[in-house]
């Protein structure tokens, strides 16, 4: 499937779940619950509103959603003047960050669903988190399968050798931020500790976002 398909998906399983959450609201407790402990029960109320719930209901999937459409945009506009090395790994990873998104997403918007209207517990909240672990270590192998197609189609550079976990690591490189690809990409080379300054700053955001709708 294209990529948009998969954020298109997102879309429809949310819009299912708020349906469905609508049309079985009388089953919603009042104070309804709002947040759940590993042990699958209510540790957060709130008094029962539509907005409040469906709010609850989108919140996580609407993150997913947002950062995954503004990752995949700036993957392709890089691509796009980049070399053919990184145009192939654009369209390649894409798909597969793009259908772990989906799964995520699904996960979480059922799992919230099912949480407001009753259906909680320690096995729920138990396959919830595996399913999500689940699908995160489908999605590394999958990736790995990818890097190696890429590196078939087009062998990397002397620099791109020196990688860790797919990640530039070159304890001799001065630079933080390295031009690979006769200067049409540039990565940051992790081996400097700017490098991961970087990385918080760009990656801080999302995760204060995430977390926000955990704790919500």
């Amino acid at each position: 499937m294209k990529v948009w398909g998969w954020y298109l998906g997102i879309l429809a399983v949310l819009l299912g779940c708020w349906g469905y959450l609508v049309l079985n609201f009388h089953l919603v407790p009042d104070p309804m619950p709002t947040h759940f402990g590993l042990d699958g029960q209510p540790d957060g109320w709130a008094r029962k509103s539509l907005g409040t719930a469906l709010g609850l209901v989108g919140m996580g999937p609407m993150i997913l959603l947002v950062v995954g459409a503004g990752v995949s945009g700036l993957n392709n506009a890089i691509a796009r003047d980049a070399g053919e090395r990184q145009q192939l790994s654009a369209r390649l990873m894409s798909p597969v960050i793009a259908a772990w998104l989906f799964v995520l997403a699904a996960f979480i918007a059922t799992g919230v669903t099912a949480g407001l209207l009753g259906h909680h517990g320690p096995v729920v909240s138990w396959g919830l988190l595996g399913g999500i672990l689940l699908a995160t270590a489908v999605m590394a192998w999958r990736m790995r399968l990818v890097s190696r197609t890429i590196d078939a189609a087009h062998p990397p550079e002397e620099k791109e050798k020196r990688t860790r976990w797919g990640f530039y690591f070159n304890a001799d490189d001065p630079e933080t931020m390295v031009s690979l690809e006769n200067g049409s990409y540039t990565t940051l080379n992790f081996a400097r500790p700017g490098a991961w300054g970087i990385l918080a700053m760009l990656l801080g955001p999302m995760i204060v976002l995430v977390t926000v709708a955990a704790l919500a």
